[in-house]
């Protein structure tokens, strides 16, 4: 596995929780989502990895697979410390724009948060880990129950509350060595072990930090508890089948061929059930002399997972889809001439298989864990393998193997045998135009295997070779007002960029789905025309006002054409200030995008100078203000003149006469008072 390092994320501020601002998590309902995860594999991790005394065992497989919930929190499949989940999908996950799959997690709030690394493949066996970030502190371990915070997580599954999902996107891994970022069909997630004070047994993130994470969890639902992966961007869907199309009109039941009545008692028969979309068909024979069924494959929903019968059960009790759904079970017999259990293609051609997921049989599970009466239990060293064989159009022969139980290890905690359901790669074979199975085991004789013969299958998919390109129409609805490009024949699923290109005088509007970006980004997945629509720009009046024309001016009323830059000011004259706009804004210059009709004020203040007059001869003169004009006391024989603020003498030199003279003023605003030449007031006139 490759790890990517992203040291210069180790300091920064990441999104938060859903609802703030910035949040990037991904609904359960948006959108944007194509499908969601089609099929699981769990590899369970303990309750506590420091002691190691049980399995995180809450929830099953089919609560991994379809859309996750929004609300229900038991509806979750438990992955224990440093387990995994493998997921796979009904088409390959493609680098297109913005996130590309998002992974949803059961939290019932905000910051109880377990967490998960994310990694990706495109063949199953080579997988890149996004690169993930903790700045949560590691001096002091989050307990159980602790809490986190989502700003400071990145790249980590379960970031976000039920029904939110984390968004990744493939560009981060574009560079990867063994990586195709337009073919990934597996996801795999892997369990943070949030403790911090043991190095050995921590998760640590790209940046070689300890992950601080709940712990210890150590109960049934322990862990990071997986509700769902949705792909956001995908590739051409695969052609798969749940085996949905037998419609059994019973529960626990099989389609078994039966012959007509024309059939001879030594008829021996051969039958193919067609996969729904006609594009192969599964072998089957009947045997008419012992009125059985011979080899081949069987559709059934058998429950039995405890009774060693012949009864093409599954040890899971129902396909991947849960308890009691469909899936195939084939027996591969030893007894007859030609092998039956085959897949073949309609047409004849050569296709690709993406894979399958298989499990055991009722039957050889309980053999192989207890024995029988013609196998063994097995122990050290045994094993039990199915093998698929595909002829290619030059009659070559590809194999791939699948071991349904493996007892070879030294180490008895590796050995297994399987009892839920795995995924088979079987795009290793190529293109094929037959597929076969056999089987093979440890277990047996001169006369051939004793290990019971049967295996079962579900979520058989095809890679769609259609070829054909997705046709994408990019027009203007009128070329006077703007043009749009875009138009041209694209790869299914490859990135489309739609450009509106507005011309002078004229504005962008939308595109004929109601997007209004000027530039669309989107995934060609089927033939479309778009059609972008434009307007004639308006023509807006800005008025500027102030409150009090003798406190200050304003600048930048006039008309503009809609959508332009407009730069305001307001100035406050001498022995004033400005205080505000009228619609609150503060900024004394501003600039303004213009979308419609503008009326402001500039609202001004004076400044704070109390009224005074110098000492003098006229040491109990006083001088006071009034509406337009100053009263002078107690200054009989002196002169006065008065000036404004400008320095202009509004006031010759005149004598006071009295000791209460009233001098008239032009206007409101500031004034200087001088008294015999030596003795001056500054003062503001209403």
């Amino acid at each position: 596995m490759l790890l990517l390092a992203t040291p210069f994320l180790a300091s920064a501020q990441f999104d938060g929780a859903v609802g703030t601002e910035g949040c990037k998590a991904i609904s359960n309902s948006d959108n944007r989502i194509l499908s969601w995860a089609v099929g699981c594999q769990v590899n369970r991790g303990w309750q506590d990895i420091a002691t190691k005394e049980a399995k995180a065992s809450f929830g099953t497989i089919e609560y991994a697979i379809g859309e996750a919930t929004t609300s229900t929190t038991t509806e979750a499949i438990s992955l224990g410390d440093g387990g995994t989940a493998l997921l796979t999908f009904d088409r390959p996950i493609v680098n297109g724009a913005g996130p590309d799959f998002a992974v949803f997690e059961n939290s019932f709030n905000d910051s109880f948060l377990e967490l998960a690394f994310v990694e990706v493949s495109s063949d199953g066996i080579h997988f890149v880990r996004f690169p993930a970030i903790s700045n949560t502190s590691a001096d002091e371990q989050v307990d159980g129950f602790g809490s986190l915070d989502p700003t400071k997580l990145y790249n980590l599954a379960g970031k976000y509350r039920i029904g939110w999902g984390t968004p990744f996107d493939l560009e981060e891994l574009k560079d990867s060595a063994n990586l195709d970022v337009n073919n990934v069909r597996f996801v795999r997630l892997v369990d943070v072990i949030g403790i911090v004070d043991n190095p050995e047994l921590a998760s640590f993130d790209s940046n070689n930090n300890p992950v601080n994470d709940p712990y210890p969890t150590d109960f049934a639902s322990s862990g990071f508890d997986l509700t769902g992966v949705a792909v956001l961007n995908g590739g051409r869907p695969y052609d798969m089948s749940d085996f949905a199309a037998f419609n059994f009109t019973t529960a626990d039941t099989a389609v078994v061929p039966v012959p007509g009545e024309e059939d001879e008692p030594d008829d021996y028969d051969i039958y193919w059930f067609v996969h729904e979309n006609g594009k192969f068909f599964f072998d089957v024979a009947y045997d008419g002399y012992y009125k059985i069924f011979s080899d081949g494959f069987v559709p059934t929903n058998r429950t039995n997972d405890t009774v060693q019968a012949y009864d093409y059960a599954a040890i899971t009790a129902g396909g991947l889809n849960g308890r009691g759904t469909n899936y195939m079970t084939a027996y591969v017999s030893a007894w007859v001439m030609d092998n039956h259990t085959n897949i073949y293609f309609t047409d004849g051609e050569a296709h690709q298989f993406n894979g399958a997921y298989i499990t055991n049989s009722t039957c050889a599970y309980v053999s192989m864990t207890n024995g029988d009466g013609m196998a063994k239990k097995f122990e050290q060293g045994d094993w039990f393998k199915l093998i698929a064989t595909g002829l290619d159009e030059n009659s070559e022969e590809h194999v791939a193997e699948f071991y349904l139980a493996d007892f070879r290890s030294e180490n008895p905690e590796e050995h297994y045998i399987v009892k839920d359901w795995r995924f088979f790669d079987l795009s290793v074979l190529g293109p094929i135009v037959h597929l076969s199975f056999a089987m093979e085991s440890s277990d047996a004789s001169i006369y051939g295997m004793n290990t019971p013969a049967y295996f079962c299958m579900d979520a058989l998919s095809l890679i769609n070779e259609n070829t054909e390109k997705v046709n994408v129409g990019v027009v203007s609805a009128n070329e006077e007002m703007g043009t749009a490009t875009g138009t041209g024949m694209y790869a299914y699923g490859s990135q489309v960029v739609a450009k509106a290109i507005a011309n002078e005088g004229y504005k962008f509007v939308k595109w004929s789905n109601e997007n209004t970006d000027t530039v669309y980004v989107f995934n060609a997945l089927e033939n479309v025309s778009l059609t972008a629509t434009f307007r004639a720009l308006e023509s807006y009046t800005v008025t500027l006002d102030v409150n009090d024309n003798t406190m200050g001016t304003v600048e930048g009323a006039g008309e503009y054409a809609e959508d332009a830059q407009a730069t305001i000011s307001a100035t406050a004259n001498q022995g004033f200030h400005f205080v505000k706009w009228s619609d609150e804004n503060t900024d004394a210059e501003r600039t303004l995008t213009i979308t419609e009709d503008v009326e402001l004020t500039a609202i001004f203040e004076a400044d704070e100078n109390p009224d005074a007059i110098a000492e003098n001869e006229f040491s109990n003169a006083q001088i006071l203000s009034g509406e337009k004009r100053i009263v002078i006391t107690n200054a009989a024989n002196a002169t006065v003149a008065v000036f404004d603020a400008a320095g202009r003498n509004v006031v010759k030199e005149q004598r006071i006469t009295s000791n209460r003279e009233t001098i008239a003023l032009p206007q409101s605003g500031i004034y200087i008072v001088r008294m015999n030449n030596n003795t001056t007031a500054k003062l503001f006139v209403r």
